[in-house]
């Protein structure tokens, strides 16, 4: 048995296929749904507020995997060669006692300036120098990065500087890079220009 079908009800289902076509495209299009390039932004990597943030968490982190010896206390804001030296020294410190560190002393990162660059694009980075209450008149020098929003910050890099021999990024009024002197004419090797 068959069922013939007139052709006023495929006439209706053309017409209604066709209204339901034209509002999802007008519904599209009045929202605002369209295509953006985030990836060719240039924006600041972070905000100070966000980078003292990231800072802070890390110093939190940092002291309770030091307090542990645990180094999944603060896996979550160390990455690369640091995330390694760091696990190792941590673990270490567990084989060693393995009931935490009885001489710990938290440290605290005070004096905090921010280099953060404009970039397009990810990973995002900036650099924090920071006053240290360990390695004497030491400046803390960190390397934070990051591969997207919902991923914390992490330091790829950590080293010590003397004071006074790092000076973060300046720029001049015309916001390029400021022109370094010229090498000495007694140099062996004079630097390509």
């Amino acid at each position: 048995m068959s069922r013939d079908r007139s052709r006023r009800g495929l006439r209706r289902r053309d017409r209604n296929a066709l209204v339901a076509a034209s509002l999802t495209a007008l519904s599209l299009t009045a929202s605002g749904c369209v295509v953006v390039h985030g990836e060719r932004e240039v924006l600041p990597s972070a905000g100070r507020a966000e980078a003292a943030k990231a800072l802070r968490q890390f110093t939190d982190a940092y002291n309770r995997a030091d307090e542990a010896y645990d180094r999944s206390l603060d896996a979550k804001y160390v990455t690369g060669a640091l995330a390694d030296i760091d696990g190792a020294r941590l673990k270490a410190g567990h084989a060693n006692s393995p009931s935490g560190n009885a001489n710990h002393s938290p440290l605290e990162l005070t004096d905090a300036k921010f280099t953060i660059p404009k970039k397009a694009g990810w990973p995002r980075w900036f650099v924090a120098d920071a006053k240290g209450n360990k390695g004497g008149n030491a400046r803390w020098l960190l390397v934070f990065t990051r591969d997207g929003l919902g991923v914390p910050w992490r330091v790829a890099y950590l080293t010590l500087v003397a004071a006074g021999t790092y000076r973060s990024s300046r720029r001049t009024r015309t916001a390029g890079p400021r022109r370094c002197r010229p090498a000495p004419r007694d140099w062996p090797c004079r630097p390509r220009r």
